[in-house]
């Protein structure tokens, strides 16, 4: 199993799986692991770019209800500005 250790700014931590990597991890993180000369950022180790990836929340329902309203208003004002 592959371990790894990471570099805050201040203190080396480790070793880590791969999966207990997740959430402790940029894409600017200095990472290393057995078979590397240097530390890397994260984003440059193939096998750590899916813990990289973005998550978004997604919108509530009640925010994407009110947001298709506040469109529909819009619409509907302009056609009633443009008469």
């Amino acid at each position: 199993m592959k371990t790894y250790y990471i570099h805050d700014g201040k203190l080396e931590r480790g070793p880590f799986t791969l999966l207990e990597l997740q959430g402790k991890i940029t894409r600017h993180t200095p990472v290393w692991k057995l078979g590397l000369d240097t530390w890397t950022k994260a984003s440059e180790l193939q096998e750590l770019r899916p813990l990289l990836m973005e998550h978004v929340t997604p919108i509530s329902f009640q925010q994407q209800r009110s947001s298709k309203k506040n469109f529909w208003e819009r619409i509907f004002s302009f056609k009633r500005l443009a008469r």
